[in-house]
């Protein structure tokens, strides 16, 4: 694996640790990273998969599992393209089809904590709870310093009004990160349903500091962040036309095109 796809995975990791961290505009500096780098080494798949990334952010739910899906055409075996696919999927409330996305995934990569996290996640919505503790159980198992998994597998727990368990999971979370806001917002909704009003909302007007602090992102990077995108937004429409028409052509890559169109030169 070359260089640059190593540094494009990596920023995709990355982008998905600050997205589940409640830190978006992070996230999208990230996001906008890949974007332009997947453009400069002429990756299809990598570039439909960052925009994919981009629109979920802005919760344009239809132009991200269009995105994600053309990856995931381009790149059937990339177990991580069809996480986006499948997280995109549960966000629209299309839960049969996040499931079945999941599955593929899983088959593919059974040790990414984060696809049974997702999975679980998912279930949780169908209000499936004995499967999504099970998916959690799994996650937590393959990473067990992954805090978005205790704090998700409480969310589950309280959603089946199983406060006490539901309070230990975010315990154990906050312990991994004292600095989720996520769960300590989640803590105190337990604590509220469980009947300890007043900690319940010492844990909520904690939980609004700590957003505050962990979310800010310095104007200097966001600025950045906003030269690089309308530059790419610029061009967008050329890329992807090119890009439409090396898909449409056999599926030839963009960058043997331009080979064929220097050599005829």
């Amino acid at each position: 694996m070359s260089a640059e796809l190593v540094r494009l995975k990596k920023l995709s990791l990355q982008a998905d640790e600050l997205t589940s961290s409640g830190k978006i505009e992070a996230s999208r500096i990230k996001i906008i990273d890949g974007l332009e780098l997947a453009i400069e080494i002429e990756s299809q798949s990598y570039f439909y998969f960052f925009q994919g990334e981009l629109n979920y952010l802005d919760e344009h739910l239809l132009a991200a599992v269009e995105y994600y899906r053309v990856a995931s055409e381009l790149e059937p075996k990339s177990s991580f393209i069809l996480r986006g696919l499948g997280v995109a999927y549960s966000k629209q409330n299309c839960v049969r089809k996040a499931i079945a996305t999941f599955e593929r995934a899983t088959k593919i990569n059974p040790y990414d904590h984060r696809l049974w996290r997702q999975k679980g996640v998912t279930f949780s919505k169908m209000k499936e709870f004995d499967k999504a503790l099970k998916c959690f159980d799994r996650a937590i198992k393959l990473d067990a310093n992954d805090y978005h998994s205790y704090r998700q597998c409480g969310v589950s727990l309280a959603n089946a009004k199983q406060y006490e368990e539901a309070l230990y999971m975010f315990s154990k979370a906050l312990i991994l990160n004292p600095y989720d806001f996520r769960s300590l917002y989640e803590k105190s909704k337990a604590l509220n349903h469980a009947g300890h009003g007043a900690e319940a909302m010492r844990t909520h007007s904690l939980s609004i500091e700590m957003e505050k602090k962990v979310t800010y992102v310095p104007s200097r990077e966001s600025l950045l962040a906003r030269i690089k995108m309308n530059r790419i937004r610029k061009n967008q429409a050329r890329i992807l036309g090119e890009f439409h028409s090396a898909i449409k052509e056999e599926s030839i890559p963009l960058f043997q095109k331009r080979s064929a169109r220097v050599a005829k030169s």
